[in-house]
């Protein structure tokens, strides 16, 4: 029998619920509690869900003592306070992403988790989706040779309610903390940290980023030229370069179902396995095997790498002249 792990989801907006659903269909997953700071949207939520514990405020539900692991999925300009009131409470954490706004802001969080021997981890769920892990299997194996470049960008143009925040500088807006943030992500995990920085962006009249080009350059000659933006649609794609091949990752590159191989073999077009639910579910996966195991980080998406995506997203804002009331 699978051993049980409890979970409370902190906050109640569209992230909340699609992580819900998820561990409702996961084995070894059991939902406990939601936490709000609305009781209504609190007993609403959990209507939904049919989770027993409602509470209509953090404070409450991070005293909740039958929650092994909290899932933060508030509002990522409040990811740095709420996770601090969980990690104190004693609990694991799952944070949505981005992790937060500033590598600063992050520097204690990650040293607070360390010394009181909890879980912490970002939701960059698109490391861990079956393509992308095959993806990773390719280049260990050197299917193409040494990658020497990687090119890949998406855009899409907001249009409902949901991605409002994105042009909310109070709300840390700006698409570049909001989608680019993948794209970086996963140049990181196949390149490292990054020896030069350097972006451009178009601002928006609040002074968020609706627009972004990214380019890093890394050692042994290596680059990186990436784009994002919601003033044009173009499904997020990838394509790495190599000394013997390329590797196409078709598109949507979080989730591809195809990646097109071509080396001295010929052209292979390689099939992954269609995500299952709504794709979240191997981070969760993930997460609840690291606790079983006792670690406390999780080798696919560390701390440390949460933390160097966040200097290198910071290093753009600075460039391209992005801030943030708060700031």
């Amino acid at each position: 029998m699978t051993e049980q792990t409890t979970w409370g989801i902190l906050g109640t907006g569209r992230m909340a619920k699609v992580i819900t659903a998820e561990l409702l269909d996961l084995d070894g997953a059991e939902v406990l509690a939601v936490g709000s700071r609305d009781q209504k949207n609190a007993d609403a939520f959990g209507e939904t869900y049919s989770i027993a514990q409602r509470y209509g405020s953090y404070e409450e539900f991070s005293q909740d003592p039958n929650i092994d692991i909290v899932y933060v999925a508030t509002p990522h300009f409040r990811h740095v306070e709420d996770v601090r009131l969980c990690l104190e409470a004693g609990k694991h954490v799952l944070c949505e992403r981005p992790f937060s706004l500033r590598p600063e802001d992050v520097e204690p969080l990650i040293a607070l988790a360390r010394e009181k021997n909890l879980f912490l981890m970002e939701g960059m769920w698109t490391r861990f989706t079956p393509g992308i892990r095959k993806l990773c299997d390719l280049i260990d194996r050197k299917a193409v040779g040494e990658i020497k470049m990687i090119i890949g960008g998406g855009g899409f143009i907001p249009t409902d309610e949901s991605a409002s925040h994105i042009y909310d500088p109070d709300h840390g807006g700006g698409v570049l903390l909001d989608s680019g943030i993948d794209l970086i992500s996963l140049t990181t995990m196949i390149f490292g940290k990054p020896t030069t920085v350097n972006g451009i962006a178009t601002l928006s009249e609040e002074g968020v980023d609706e627009q972004n080009a990214i380019l890093l350059g890394y050692s042994h000659g290596r680059i990186a030229n990436l784009y994002v933006t919601i003033k044009a649609v173009q499904s997020p794609y990838m394509t790495l370069l190599g000394t013997e091949g390329s590797i196409e990752v078709i598109p949507p590159v979080y989730a591809p179902q195809f990646l097109i191989v071509q080396n001295q073999e010929g052209k292979q077009t390689i099939h992954n396995s269609p995500l299952e639910g709504s794709g979240y579910r191997y981070e969760l996966e993930e997460v609840m095997t690291c606790l079983r195991e006792n670690r406390r980080e999780s080798s696919i998406m560390s701390l440390d790498e949460t933390l160097r995506l966040l200097n290198i997203a910071n290093e753009i804002r600075l460039q391209t002249g992005v801030r943030f009331p708060f700031e």
